[in-house]
């Protein structure tokens, strides 16, 4: 009778190893993207000699990020996206 409970007790512990390796093998990863960005659709505040872009050195913030290039140059964005890895079947995601 022990020697079930002991096997028993053995698969189950088998079992949960096996889970617990696959919800590691399943984690969604995150990594950084950079996008340079540079356009001038901040109208009427681009190619005014002003940066208003919030960005760094910029005066204001009227604008989006990246557009008023002609007054603040190009911008690099930095964005997160999380991946999902590329070797495990869709089901197990």
């Amino acid at each position: 009778m022990e020697r079930q409970k002991l096997r028993i007790m053995l698969r189950f512990s088998i079992i949960l190893f096996s889970v617990l390796i696959l919800a590691v093998a399943c984690k969604r990863e995150t990594i950084e993207i950079e996008t340079i960005v540079c356009d001038d659709a901040c109208a009427p505040f681009n190619n005014d000699g002003e940066c208003d872009d919030g960005g760094e050195e910029s005066i204001s913030n009227l604008c989006k990020i990246g557009t008023d290039c002609s007054d603040c140059g190009e911008r690099i964005i930095i964005t997160k996206e999380k991946i999902k890895r590329r070797n495990l079947p869709d089901s197990l995601r």
